[in-house]
Parts: C-alpha cells; sequence; structure tokens
C-alpha cells in the first residue's frame, strides 16, 4: 500500500506547520525563561507560572511535526537524498548554536556551561554526546538525539524498501508501545520504539497520511489509540519538567487538554488543501525555529545572570529579543555560508 502519491512530498507546502513549529519553540523558550524550576532563585516570573509550566510540551510538539514531516520527506526519496536533506538541514545551524551558545556560557558564568570543556564541545558537535558519555553544551540538545533515532527508524525503512508500508509499520509501532506503556518490554526495546515519546512522532506519520490520502477508520482508530497514549505518558512525564508541589489535578487537566489541542490543530491542518497566505513569511518564521530553540539559553545566561540587578520583566523581554535575533542571525549565516560548505563535504563523500 503506497503511503502517498508520488507528487506528495513535494508539490505542496503547509506554512501551518511553520507556525506551529514556532510556536512550539517560543512555548518552550517562556517555559525556560518564566518557570523552570531548576532555575538557581526560582522562576522570573511567578504570576505567569500556572500557564507557563506546561510550555515544556512544545517538545513532544515537535515530535509530532517531525513525524509528519520526515515521513514526508522520505516518500520517494532515496536513502542518500533523504541522509544528505537531514544533514543539511540539522548540522550546519548547530554547529554555529554549539560554537555560540559554548562561547557566551564560557564568557558569562552562570547556570549553563559548568562542565563545559574542549572535548564536551567537540563531541557535541557530532549531535550525539549522550551516546558517547559527555555532557550537552546545552541541555535542551537532548531533544536531538530522540529525534536521531526517529531518523534512523525511516532509514531503515526507505534502505529496506519499505517505505511504501509505511503504514503498517505505523501500526505496528503503536500496537508495540501500547504494550511497552502496560508492561515491562526491556529497555532495548524501549530504545527501539523512542519510549517514552514515540506515540507522538506515531501520530505524526499517520496525520501525514490523512494529509496525502484521506481519512479512513483504520486510521481515526490509530490516532485515538496515539491520543491515549499521549496523554497517558504526558501526565506521567510531567514530574520530569514541573516542580512535584506543583503537579494538581488542574495541572494534569491543563496537561491532557495540551495534548488534545495538539492533536485536534493536526487535525484542522491536515483537513485544508489550500495553504495559508503570505506563504513566504511564514517559512522564514518555520526556519527561526531551530536555531531559536537551539540558542535561547544564550539569552537567559546574558540576561538572568550577566546582569542580575535588571528587574525580572526586563530580563525576559531582553532575552527573548536578544534570541530571536541571534537565531535570525545565525539562519542567515548558515545559509549562506555553511550549507554550502557542507553540501561540498557530502558530495565528496558521495552523498548527494
Amino acid at each position: 500500500m503506497q503511503t502517498a502519491p508520488a507528487t506528495a512530498a513535494s508539490s505542496e507546502r503547509l506554512p501551518a506547520l511553520d507556525v506551529m513549529r514556532f510556536f512550539a519553540a517560543v512555548a518552550v523558550m517562556v517555559y525556560h525563561y518564566t518557570y523552570h524550576f531548576s532555575t538557581p532563585g526560582g522562576p522570573a516570573l511567578s504570576r505567569l507560572e500556572a500557564i507557563t509550566r506546561h510550555g515544556y510540551l512544545g517538545v513532544e510538539l515537535f515530535f509530532m511535526i517531525s513525524g509528519f514531516v520526515i515521513l514526508w520527506s522520505a516518500s520517494n526519496r532515496p536513502a542518500k537524498k533523504f541522509v544528505r536533506a537531514r544533514a543539511l538541514r540539522l548540522y550546519p545551524e548547530f554547529w554555529l548554536a554549539v560554537a555560540l551558545s559554548a562561547a557566551i556560557f564560557w564568557a558569562v558564568p552562570g547556570g549553563f556551561g559548568k562542565e563545559l570543556t574542549l572535548r564536551t564541545f567537540l563531541v557535541n558537535l557530532t549531535m550525539l554526546p549522550q551516546y558517547l558519555d559527555t555532557p550537552y553544551v546545552d541541555g535542551v540538545y537532548w531533544t536531538l538525539g530522540v529525534e536521531i533515532k526517529f531518523y534512523v527508524l525511516v532509514f531503515g525503512l526507505i534502505l529496506l524498501r519499505q517505505i511504501r508500508f509505511a503504514e503498517w509499520w505505523l501500526f505496528a509501532w503503536i500496537a508495540l508501545f501500547s504494550a511497552a506503556s502496560m508492561i515491562d518490554v526491556g529497555g532495548i526495546v524501549r530504545s527501539l520504539i523512542i519510549y517514552p515519546y514515540g506515540s507522538f512522532f506515531a501520530a505524526g506519520g499517520v496525520f501525514f497520511l490523512v494529509h496525502t490520502s484521506g481519512w479512513n477508520a483504520r486510521r481515526i482508530g490509530a490516532l485515538s489509540l496515539c491520543l491515549a497514549l499521549c496523554c497517558y505518558q504526558a501526565v506521567r512525564g510531567m514530574e520530569d519538567f514541573i516542580d512535584t508541589a506543583h503537579i494538581s489535578s488542574a495541572a494534569i487537566g491543563a496537561t491532557i487538554g495540551s495534548v488534545i489541542a495538539m492533536f485536534a490543530v493536526f487535525a484542522s491542518v491536515v483537513g485544508r488543501q489550500a495553504g495559508l497566505q503570505y506563504a513566504s513569511a511564514f517559512a522564514t518564521v518555520g526556519a527561526l525555529t531551530y536555531p531559536l530553540y537551539l540558542l535561547h539559553n544564550t539569552g537567559k545566561e546574558i540576561f538572568f545572570y550577566g546582569v542580575p540587578d535588571t528587574p525580572e520583566a526586563a530580563k525576559v523581554l531582553l532575552a527573548i529579543v536578544w534570541s530571536l535575533a541571534l537565531s535570525y542571525a545565525v539562519y542567515r549565516m548558515s545559509g549562506r555560508w555553511m550549507q554550502p560548505i557542507l553540501g561540498r563535504m557530502l558530495n565528496v563523500a558521495r552523498i548527494k
């Protein structure tokens, strides 16, 4: 069974995805600026805590978007071209972000960079420090290791010529993930199914199938099960991101409501065949998302630790403006210099 028409991966654009990406990055940034309970001295704006404490769920939204976009990118694309596309998308801006973050964390001693060494910096450039027993330059990089696991799974489907059967592999993944949520299936299996975030990727993948070839009973069933799994895992994971004193029935309800909202927005987006107006502007906003996610803690380092006597609201505002400006600069520098350099390197490696 084909996952999509032959032209699906190249003939359309969904500007709404760019808006969703940017919203997710801003949610994570605001969470770190106004709530993140591990910050020395407490949250910056306590009156906003009840709302901003759920901003970390922007990561789960990223994972859903990846499930959609990466399956789209893999459709009718050879393995080498898939690898090339992912490398050019991820590494140029990441290398710039690591270098800038390391320099700022070193220059402004504060909450970040306490374990920063030359080895840490160099290993982080691989994007795989967690697999090489090395701390992150910035803790937000943990999500990239999760993303790469998903890329490897999709790459395997392409390599084994199984991408046209992606729908059935997604259903198998959802079934296995359901089992892993109820019983101990072992560490290797949980790693393979990207537990506890796999249901978000799988949901995004099923939404891609809906976008390309419509709704049917099995997809509705798969998404219903994914919704239940995502809500369950989001609630279970609250204690990793929210102070236990703040985990109340209202907070649990807000978490579940946030996940339901993600699914509702996706269901609305995939049902639209026409793109939003001013798509190029949305594309630029979407392009800022990745560097903004990677770099926003530099704003926190500078304005929360470097200028401690500044009013809290001013710290947040200055950090946001700084992070947006720096993200735009990295986006422009990457496209002008870093991507062409990496492209030539990939050509030499015959990955084209």
